[in-house]
């Protein structure tokens, strides 16, 4: 495959103009650019040490999306072929595995992932590792929308129905 430009522009031409209904433009107000987008709020955080053996911790969902965040470091001499971890979701009723990831093996070497739930209910997480320590961390994330002063949506309107009325 050989990437093409598929609308050449030659230096100098005459662009169209892209307001061909003529219509006024609406003035923006500035978004407060200090505030985070999403905003992330820790619910649990601790670090376990894992040698042939597994962690099990039930988890309450209440606001969703919530994130499991987990950081793998190997404590053995030779960390390719003997740490691993095993990161599972389950329904506590039922043990229906819901999520899984994890270091190693067929979960790939990246040391820091991540599971999200976008369901609220309660769940069993068990961290299952071979000489690996593990950072766990939990939380909710929240999205902010930004405010932009007095406009609102039906300050569009106008404009639309102008626009409607031209191409008529």
């Amino acid at each position: 495959m050989v990437p093409v430009d598929p609308v050449p522009v030659q230096p100098g031409e005459h662009l169209p103009n892209p307001n061909t209904a003529n219509v006024t433009p609406i003035p923006m107000t500035r978004i407060d650019t200090t505030r985070p987008v999403a905003e992330k709020t820790k619910v649990f955080e601790e670090q376990y040490t894992l040698y042939h053996s597994a962690r099990g911790l039930q988890v309450d969902v209440v606001d969703v999306p919530f994130i499991i965040t987990f950081s793998a470091t190997p404590r053995h001499p030779e960390p390719d072929a003997n740490s691993r971890l095993v990161v599972t979701v389950r329904d506590p009723e039922t043990l229906r595995l819901i999520a899984d990831e994890g270091y190693h093996g067929i979960y790939g070497s990246a040391r820091e992932k991540s599971i999200t739930l976008y369901r609220a209910g309660r769940y069993i997480v068990t961290l299952d590792g071979r000489f690996v320590d593990v950072k766990v961390t939990m939380g909710t994330e929240k999205m902010n929308v930004p405010r932009i002063g007095r406009l609102s949506p039906f300050v569009l309107l106008p404009s639309i129905r102008q626009l409607w009325s031209r191409t008529r």
